[in-house]
């Protein structure tokens, strides 16, 4: 902190003047700061300084050490619970010193927690496509990087509470990767949960990996508007009652494949696959079951809210009909399958399940977990097994 100190000769104190804020290291003496972060410590260089009893920034009041104010320069830390724009959207972003001589204030921005990504629409979007980032503190965003490096500067679309961003995939992507989202505030990955453009651990895309066995016939193999080539669209334009089970149109069977050599925790691993729903859905059960009919499984209802995944078999009576924007990746970790229709107990370990046949099935419980489902309009890709932690 050498050259923050001066003596103060002067008989009557100045009046209080901010000349500048900056670090206490002295290699950047001359950065004259417009912004902070949460625990940072700053100078405030000036003049008639030396009587300084209240500091407040952003209309709370910070710790003041007597042995860090003179006439020409205040040392004190930012506090991690100053109010930032990521708690209150109407934050002043103000310094403001109060002297025996009066009070001074000058603009001073307090950076928000660096961004956290905790999901991705699609991670297989092409160049043009809408492309959405999930998590919280999506402020002051400087760009977004794609794997190889291919940078996004502009187009940032940030909802009010900063959860979520939105831009345009740019062309060019050719490599997999991890997405990462740079702001003010610092730099996130969306790695290891999720990866961009990446096909390790895929079971079956329906292409070259297509170990596919019974259900959906021949007609249900499309590739119009596709994510990744072929893809399998389980579609039927008349009522699906409840209490409607297994009908071969819904269910997609895949045969067991070559081991990947999968090792560890379940909870480390996710199913993963991309959908399509082009009609909302407002009911029915999507069962993911490996090995057999009392295998480990899973049932996906992307209709109903609320709900504690964890007890997935239980309904909660809220639904919301769901229907997604075009293609978007779902993460369902394996740790939340269980055997024996939920009642048995959950994957241990991944080896279990590796190699295994896995099954996706449809359907429509009975009432009131049941409704009539007027249309079924759902595609799938890119099926695999992946590393989330």
């Amino acid at each position: 902190m050498q050259g923050l100190f001066t003596s103060c000769t002067e008989e009557t104190e100045d009046a209080p003047a901010i000349s500048m804020v900056r670090y206490t290291n002295p290699d950047n003496a001359e950065q004259d700061l417009s912004e902070v972060g949460l625990g940072e410590v700053i100078a405030i260089m000036g003049k008639g300084l030396g009587s300084t009893f209240k500091v407040t920034l952003n209309g709370m009041e910070l710790f003041l050490n007597p042995v860090y104010v003179t006439d020409a320069s205040v040392i004190i830390t930012v506090p991690d619970d100053v109010p930032t724009v990521a708690t209150d959207a109407t934050v002043s972003n103000k310094l403001i010193m109060t002297t025996d001589m009066g009070v001074v204030e000058r603009d001073l921005i307090v950076l928000p927690p660096a961004p956290s990504i905790e999901g991705i629409s699609n991670e297989f979007a092409k160049g043009g496509d809408s492309f959405t980032l999930s998590g919280k503190y999506f402020y002051f965003i400087e760009k977004v990087i794609f794997p190889g490096g291919v940078e996004v500067t502009e187009g940032f679309d940030v909802n009010d509470d900063a959860t979520s961003l939105t831009i345009t995939v740019p062309g060019g992507i050719t490599e997999a990767g991890t997405v990462e989202v740079v702001t003010a505030s610092g730099t996130s990955s969306a790695a290891p949960r999720h990866r961009f453009n990446d096909t390790e651990g895929m079971v079956c895309n329906f292409d070259d990996l297509n170990i596919f066995s019974w259900g959906v016939g021949p007609d249900a193999f499309k590739t119009e508007n596709g994510i990744d080539g072929v893809y399998v669209h389980t579609y039927q334009d008349s009522p699906i009652t409840p209490s409607s089970w297994w009908n071969n149109n819904w269910v997609i069977a895949l045969n067991g494949y070559g081991a990947q050599g999968l090792q560890g925790s379940s909870s480390d691993y996710a199913l993963k696959f991309e959908v399509n729903v082009g009609v909302p859905l407002n009911s029915g059960r999507i069962q993911m079951q490996f090995i057999s009919d009392s295998g480990p499984h899973f049932l996906w209802k992307p209709w109903e809210v609320n709900k504690d995944m964890t007890r997935y078999w239980e309904f909660t009576g809220d639904r919301e009909p769901y229907q997604t924007d075009g293609w978007e990746t779902v993460v369902i970790p394996l740790d939340l399958f269980r055997s024996n229709g939920g009642s048995g107990t959950p994957i241990s370990s991944v080896s279990e399940i590796d190699g295994q046949a896995i099954r996706f099935a449809l359907q429509n419980a009975d009432a009131p977990e049941g409704e009539e489902i007027p249309v079924l309009d759902i595609k799938y890709d890119n099926i695999r097994i992946v590393k989330i932690k």
